[in-house]
């Protein structure tokens, strides 16, 4: 028998869910079998695969060694040459200032070890936030996400309270972000596009069939070539942005998958920077009502501005 006890980090959710996670080998049929048979027993009392655990339960598994340990997973972190720019943190949460070329996930086994959550959960096993051996089911993770060439603000999560206070917070519109955009043509006057989108192998476009999307715009900058735009996206559909403004005619300059027709040889990539992210009645996280928080990057997208009035291509 095998008794595990329920931390701070594994509480707040379903019991078929931690035991999916402990052992991640064994398939979800299998775990349910065992807790109808009473195999696995929550507090030495028969639970359901839906019973919400708790802090300081303890779970009991009337299985031999040689069946589990096969069914566990050993957590090996891949090593990372990573280094991470924070632009705030505290004990719950982190706000990376992710580069341009970086991936936010591993889209496969090669990409292990050169993400962005690899690295942040290096840098939480260093300084002593993170101790994997102690956990569960608990791994630290990213709230939100960039696409690879997009810099900017991502938030990820030091611990699992955060975690589902931040998604909900996500969920509900309590964290605005914001991006800056330079997109191809004259763009003089804010505007919100309201267009449903569609995602196919990987790209978006518009469809009347769709999920709804709202993205709302002000230009910071213009010309008769180009402008820089302040971009809030009421919704988060995949390259909302870049499907977007080339569906009102200002693709984002460099982008020639959205149909980009701008190029220069310095930017061989879209320029979008994710630059603020507002953080709203988030008190429970020990934030203030209105809390923003600003990439680095900022100024340094802003003066992209002269290379393109340069227009070195």
């Amino acid at each position: 028998m095998r008794e595990l006890q329920v931390g701070r980090n594994d509480a707040k959710q379903r019991l078929d869910r931690f035991l999916n996670k402990a052992f991640p080998k064994a398939t979800a049929s299998f775990l349910q079998k065992m807790i109808r048979q009473k195999k696995i027993k929550l507090n030495k009392k028969r639970a359901e695969a839906n019973s919400l655990i708790k802090e300081g339960d303890r779970i009991q598994i009337y299985l031999y060694e040689e069946v589990l340990l096969p069914l566990e997973e050993k957590r090996v972190r891949p090593k990372t040459t990573l280094h991470l720019s924070y632009a705030f943190q505290n004990e719950d949460f982190a706000v990376i200032d992710k580069p341009c070329g970086v991936l936010s996930h591993p889209a496969n086994s090669a990409d292990y070890g050169k993400t962005v959550v690899d690295a942040l959960i290096s840098d939480l096993i260093a300084s002593g936030e993170y101790v994997p051996r102690l956990e569960k089911s608990f791994v630290p993770a990213l709230i939100n996400r960039l696409d690879m060439q997009t810099a900017g603000l991502l938030v990820g999560a030091k611990n699992h309270r955060a975690m589902l206070i931040l998604q909900e917070a996500l969920r509900e519109g309590r964290i605005e972000k914001y991006y800056l955009a330079y997109v191809e043509g004259c763009v003089d006057q804010p505007d919100t596009v309201a267009l449903p989108l569609i995602t196919e192998n990987g790209m978006s476009r518009v469809d009347a069939n769709g999920k709804a999307c709202l993205t709302h715009y002000k230009p910071l900058l213009t010309s008769s070539r180009f402008s820089l735009l302040e971009i809030r996206l009421e919704t988060g559909r995949t390259h909302q942005i870049r499907a977007h403004m080339a569906a009102i005619g200002h693709p984002l300059i460099g982008d020639r998958a959205y149909g980009a027709q701008y190029r220069l040889q310095e930017f061989k990539h879209h320029l979008l920077l994710s630059h603020r992210l507002q953080f709203l009645n988030l008190e429970a996280l020990a934030l203030p009502e209105r809390f923003n928080v600003y990439s680095e990057k900022t100024e340094q997208f802003q003066s992209l501005s002269k290379q393109l009035e340069r227009g070195k291509g």
